[in-house]
């Protein structure tokens, strides 16, 4: 294991979030980039005293400025959709004064309709409510999760929510997002991986959630019409976000094909905050030590992530799960699991 160890409290944190609702996203090869990479956008890096120069040759070349990623010095700029990203990713490393450039990586939830299910079994295997003794009294502690939100009144959540935040808007890839403090769930990931973690104990409603003392804080990368579809380049926002407002975890309940550098680095900035980051092994039954498979943000080798991988009722590896002895850390049940949803499908799904 490549990791630090993890204190109690963090570790019932990272079972509760890691009940299912994994991921998938294997680095391949270059061939068919095009097909996972946001149309029309790539990060960019300057050289000190040379961002202006650079940028105006940028301009010239047709492209421009959208906004700043402030927590790692870097940018993100447009360009005409209609543009070979290959090519335009070769003018723009030619420039002088660039010094790192990447595209813009798809992510993807990896998520099953759910159906009915009437018992949390892994609560049970995990010897979760004997736990429950030993942090009754401790103080709360921050999860943010970045994913589609969160049903703000789901009677199994209510007052176990953080001031969170919205940073795409009602529509998916407009010209410019427009984030809000209203990051409410209409696709309902984002309220599934939340009850699994922090819904309320004891109040004769639906579930029990596996912390009894935690806040949720819902950092929404998925726009309102988008059905469940991650916008990626507010990914840094989202989690410079969690940094500035006081999260202690971070649930990364998506997936991508491609290593997003630019994003590692702010992981990496999250571990200089004493940030755990809780990764999800995948789905695609792969083995993430292998650098043809190896998924992001789970194979990024830095000391805060924890990667999990999905098990069965007993205790065994789920069929669908991906592994690895080195970028996964830990197992915890990913099978039928019982968990609050959209109030508009009677408020609980089982998940698969």
């Amino acid at each position: 294991m490549r990791r630090n160890s993890i204190c109690f409290k963090l570790h019932l944190v990272i079972a509760g979030i890691f009940i299912a609702l994994n991921v998938h996203g294997a680095e391949t090869a270059a061939d068919g980039v095009n097909k996972h990479v946001v149309p029309g956008e790539f990060f960019v890096r300057f050289a000190p005293g040379s961002a202006l120069a650079a940028a105006n040759e940028l301009e010239k070349a047709g492209s421009h400025f959208k906004k700043s990623i402030d927590i790692i010095g870097a940018e993100l700029w447009t360009f005409p959709i209609e543009k070979n990203i290959s090519e335009v990713l070769k003018e723009v490393k030619a420039i002088r004064g660039v010094v790192a450039v990447e595209p813009v990586y798809m992510c993807y939830l990896h998520d099953d309709y759910p159906n009915d299910g009437k018992d949390q079994w892994a609560l049970t295997n995990m010897d979760v409510v004997q736990s429950w003794q030993f942090v009754q009294d401790s103080d709360a502690i921050v999860v943010a999760m970045i994913d589609t939100g969160i049903v703000p009144s789901h009677p199994d959540l209510q007052g176990r929510i953080a001031a969170g935040r919205d940073f795409v808007g009602a529509e998916p890839d407009p010209p410019n997002h427009h984030p809000d403090d209203n990051p409410t769930d209409y696709y309902g990931h984002g309220t599934m991986t939340s009850g699994i973690i922090g819904a309320i104990i004891n109040n004769n409603t639906g579930i029990a959630g596996a912390v009894p003392n935690v806040l949720i804080m819902p950092l929404k990368v998925s726009a309102d019409s988008a059905g469940g579809s991650l916008e990626p380049d507010v990914l840094p926002d989202a989690m410079q976000w969690a940094i500035d407002n006081g999260a202690s975890v971070v649930n990364a309940s998506y997936g991508s094909p491609y290593h997003q550098h630019l994003v590692r680095e702010v992981i990496q900035k999250m571990q200089d905050a004493g940030i755990l980051f809780v990764a999800s092994a995948g789905n695609d039954g792969t083995d993430n030590d292998d650098p043809d498979f190896s998924q992001a943000p789970c194979s990024f080798n830095l000391a805060n992530i924890v990667g999990v991988m999905a098990t069965d009722a007993n205790d065994l590896q789920a069929s669908f799960s991906s592994y690895g002895s080195k970028a996964v850390d830990l197992g915890a049940p990913g099978r039928n699991i019982k968990t609050t949803y959209l109030l508009s499908s009677s408020g609980y799904a089982t998940r698969n």
